[in-house]
């Protein structure tokens, strides 16, 4: 069940109360729902925002065998966020090896419309598939698609949370 709205100007939109927000930011987000594990970002990461998502999901790890689904959330990408350092890269890697052995699904909603966006999700999907992840990926731009591939691996309608948590960050960065 998802908590009521903002009802004064300027007040965050509220989540449902078993959504534990561990990180808010104006641009990085992590909230986590029974076994979903959501990360909003709108910026390229850095090495401590990376070393912060695996602190956030190894306690997951335990409560949920072989059965995080993570959501992520990808705002206002631009040529800039695929510009990312050596030392990025690494601790990306780093964290898809300790992360994937633990994963059940994982979607990847990147915001937007038009050509750059478009290539930049093909892109996407297309190193997943060449990494052979071990577990179902889907990269859209679409929030029902998102949610649609990941009701039956969450076990539950994660749609009303999911939407709650892309609101309280939509609002938070501004837009």
């Amino acid at each position: 069940m998802v908590s009521r709205q903002a009802e004064r100007p300027g007040e965050l939109p509220a989540l449902p109360h078993d959504v534990t927000l561990a990180v808010e930011d104006p641009t990085f987000m992590v909230a986590t729902w029974r076994n979903v594990f959501f990360s909003m970002w709108c910026s390229a990461p850095t090495v401590a925002q990376l070393e912060t998502v695996i602190r956030i999901q190894r306690p997951m790890w335990t409560q949920h065998p072989k059965n995080v689904v993570a959501f992520s959330y990808i705002a206002k990408m631009g040529f800039s966020q695929l510009n990312i350092s050596s030392e990025v890269r690494k601790a990306i890697d780093e964290s898809a090896r300790l992360t994937d052995p633990h994963a059940r699904a994982s979607v990847h909603l990147i915001a937007g419309q038009g050509f750059f966006l478009s290539l930049v999700r093909s892109l996407i999907a297309g190193i997943h598939i060449l990494q052979k992840a071990p577990f179902p990926l889907k990269v859209t731009d679409s929030e029902a698609d998102a949610v649609a591939f990941l009701v039956p691996h969450v076990g539950a309608d994660v749609g009303p949370v999911a939407r709650a948590v892309i609101a309280r960050y939509r609002a938070r960065m501004g837009g």
